[in-house]
């Protein structure tokens, strides 16, 4: 399978984020490149938010049991009208319908990337519906798409679970925030998801069809029926502003309400194009390329360009793949539960590492990587240096992490943030020894990926690759341009020599 449980949450992204370009450009500063030669601080994100697995341990332990479904199924009001000056209130608010039942208590979200959460908030009718073909550890791998199910296992496994589970895991790829969801709110999705079919939004999810009408109506729906505080914690996991809300909402308002919207987004032709630009221009929202509404609005077979890369499904094969602080949703879905019991809140970490650059946020920056493996830190270094998130080859993963292997990562990830001049000046010296030597260690397909591509030209490059073999590797390589940095360049000279260079690369 081509993407993880989150798949639903990164489509929410991908929407999103086209809609939203110019607010989210206003908000986010640009990313500044990073020196040739030095490998990338961290990059302060502008927006980082995410999941934060560690938070299923603090929901309560009792299973619940899946609510009836309404009797009844209430006709849903519409907003104000366009043009009222007051504040933007959510879509599909249900009219109260007499004679219906009870509303069930507030929509708890299930976290799929974690196994605990599946064992105590599925409840134990379905797991037991499920005893023979996935425990809730295996249930958790084949809905977060790092385990392929017999498609007989999936049928069953769809057969099993219930429409409010399946609502409350598709919930937990970018609500989890908001916590169990206010039962005004829950009412709301109850009805929205009333002609959804909740199976075909995780299997379309699962197979990485974004595009699916269904998912798309899912999360726009979804997203309408939220309260402000539920908004502000859902944006946060969205990596977006909450102040997005009123500019998302005023869209859907010009759109003439969410179910015309998804009518546009799953339409194909220039009408519906047009359409929504139009509406996006009334809402202040102007795209950087127009030329990407058509793309949003068809529903084409997935290609490179239409289809987000993945996130969070693991590297296979061993293979180191770029992971960026930003992607909170890859981020979470990676880290060990030691790692996420160290860090703690995490939304609240990120929260504090956005404030950059002030003496709390390099602090807290700190902590976060103490808290980091090294497998994890040598990830996150990459990403400055891989703009895009595909894994290296397993010859150039195992290249980097034997540079990693005699060069403390956490080391290289504080460059830029020690105070002390002497600590600083060996985190440089780490820094630049490894980025040198994973230059050397890039092949040629890598190589165009990465941010050095248009920084250092052929002959240089060559030059490092034959530095990293006339030394012996790449953790000779990087212990001989860290000792260079330090005064004793000795070893990098006598390289260099054989190398037919007048200098070695440690200026």
């Amino acid at each position: 399978m081509r993407l993880p449980s989150v798949a639903t949450g990164i489509a929410v992204i991908a929407i999103l984020a086209a809609l939203l370009a110019c607010t989210e450009a206003a908000q986010t500063p640009t990313e500044a490149p990073t020196p040739r030669g030095i490998a990338a601080t961290p990059a302060m994100p502008a927006n980082t938010p995410g999941p934060a697995g560690a938070g299923a341990t603090s929901r309560a332990t009792s299973k619940p049991e899946t609510p009836p479904a309404p009797t009844s199924t209430p006709t849903p009001t519409t907003s104000p009208t366009p043009g009222s000056t007051a504040a933007p209130t959510p879509f599909m608010e249900p009219t109260k319908t007499p004679g219906a039942e009870p509303v069930p208590e507030g929509i708890s979200p299930i976290l799929l990337e974690l196994p605990q959460s599946v064992e105590t908030e599925v409840p134990d009718s379905e797991l037991a519906c499920l005893a023979g073909t996935a425990d809730a550890e295996r249930l958790s791998r084949i809905l977060t798409g790092t385990e392929e199910p017999a498609p007989e296992e999936m049928g069953h496994i769809m057969d099993c679970l219930q429409d409010e589970t399946l609502l409350r895991m598709f919930l937990g790829t970018f609500v989890e925030y908001a916590g169990p969801l206010s039962p005004k709110t829950s009412e709301c999705t109850r009805t929205s998801f009333a002609g959804i079919d909740p199976r075909r939004v995780m299997l379309a999810a699962l197979e990485g069809n974004q595009q699916d009408w269904m998912v798309i109506s899912a999360v726009i729906l979804t997203i309408a029926c939220l309260n402000e505080q539920e908004w502000n914690a859902a944006a946060r996991a969205m990596d977006l502003h909450p102040d997005a809300r009123e500019t998302m909402l005023c869209i859907l308002k010009e759109m003439d309400g969410p179910e015309e919207m998804v009518a546009a987004l799953g339409a194909a032709g220039q009408d519906s194009a047009v359409a929504l630009a139009s509406a996006q221009r009334k809402c202040g929202v102007e795209l950087e390329d127009r030329a990407a509404i058509p793309a949003l609005t068809a529903t084409p077979t997935p290609t490179s360009s239409t289809t987000p890369e993945p996130t969070a499904t693991p590297p296979p094969d061993g293979r180191l793949a770029p992971l960026r602080l930003q992607d909170s949703h890859a981020l979470v879905s990676s880290l060990s539960q030691a790692e996420l019991a160290c860090i703690g809140d995490v939304p609240e970490t990120l929260d504090r590492v956005r404030a950059w650059p002030s003496q709390e946020a390099k602090d807290e920056m700190l902590r976060l990587i103490g808290c980091l493996s090294d497998e994890t830190l040598a990830r996150l270094f990459l990403s400055g240096i891989m703009p895009g998130l595909e894994p290296l080859s397993l010859e150039t993963s195992d290249c980097v992490r034997a540079a990693f292997a005699v060069i403390d990562p956490r080391e290289v990830m504080t460059a830029g943030l020690e105070d002390d001049p002497e600590r600083a000046r060996r985190a440089m010296a780490a820094s630049t020894a490894v980025a040198t030597t994973t230059t050397a260690c890039l092949n040629d397909q890598e190589w165009e990926r990465s941010i050095w591509m248009n920084e250092i030209g052929p002959q240089e490059r060559a030059d490092q690759r034959c530095l990293m073999e006339v030394l012996g590797g790449p953790g000779e390589m990087a212990e001989a341009v860290r000792a260079a940095w330090e005064g004793d360049s000795a070893g990098m000279e006598e390289a260099a020599a054989a190398c037919g260079l007048d200098r070695g690369p440690s200026n």
